[in-house]
């Protein structure tokens, strides 16, 4: 029979039949790896696109997909993730290359894994720690079934402290509170986040963070002028 050594998506579970996601096949020749669907695991292609759709998945990408994939339920070698190998160096999930000896990776797959979790979000959040917090927060929202929230852990707070904050962030984070709450929640912002004293960099022109947006002026001037009235440094 084929070995395999299991993997979670949750650190630090432990190698029982409900706490892994994937098997991976131990046999050096072998591209096998199976999920543990018998216990909720769900994995489906990402056939929208290619892999550098990746930075783009969200949850409404992720409500367009079907069709889970399963393991093969007549031979151990074909897990979900090689199910669709068509034959030859195609082993489904990546393609063999002849020179380096690797299968090297060339499709995007959805995951749901057995107690859920933030993986990708995690990536985003790096340099935070995610904390549940789904009793501490009072709601009536009836699809709110895992609340995290991320912070800056004690021991990345010095560094932290010396690094401005890109005002092409702040940006995007203000007209999400706007949007969200309304000037009053804009106002709020400002009145319920501390360090500020770290300073603004001014990258508006060139942004720095990656998912920077433009807006209209009148924001912009809303923005700069809050920061005015709060008496944070701008550098620029």
């Amino acid at each position: 029979m084929q070995k395999y050594s299991v993997f979670s998506l949750i650190k630090n579970a432990f190698s029982n039949h409900d706490n892994w996601d994937l098997a991976f096949a131990t046999d050096p020749f072998s591209t096998t790896i199976r999920i543990n669907g018998g216990k909720g695991v769900e994995l489906y292609n990402y056939d929208l696109g290619d892999t550098s759709d990746w930075s783009v998945i969200d949850n409404n990408v992720i409500n367009l997909l079907s069709n889970p994939i399963n393991n093969s339920d007549t031979s151990w070698q074909i897990g979900a993730f090689n199910l669709h190998s068509t034959g030859g160096f195609d082993y489904s999930w990546g393609v063999y290359n002849m020179a380096t000896h690797y299968v090297i990776g060339d499709s995007l797959f959805i995951i749901k894994s057995i107690n859920g979790n933030w993986k990708k979000l995690d990536e985003r959040e790096t340099g935070y720690e995610r904390i549940m917090g789904s009793e501490m927060v009072d709601h009536m929202s009836s699809k709110a079934d895992s609340i995290s929230f991320y912070r800056i852990p004690n021991y990345n707070l010095a560094s932290v402290k010396k690094c401005p904050i890109l005002l092409s962030y702040l940006d995007v984070v203000l007209m999400g509170f706007l949007q969200r709450f309304g000037k009053q929640g804009f106002l709020n912002f400002f009145e319920t986040t501390d360090c500020w004293d770290c300073g603004i960099f001014d990258d508006r022109e060139m942004p720095r963070y990656p998912r920077a947006q433009e807006y209209e002026n009148s924001f912009y001037a809303a923005v700069d002028n809050a920061l005015i009235d709060h008496q944070i440094d701008i550098c620029r």
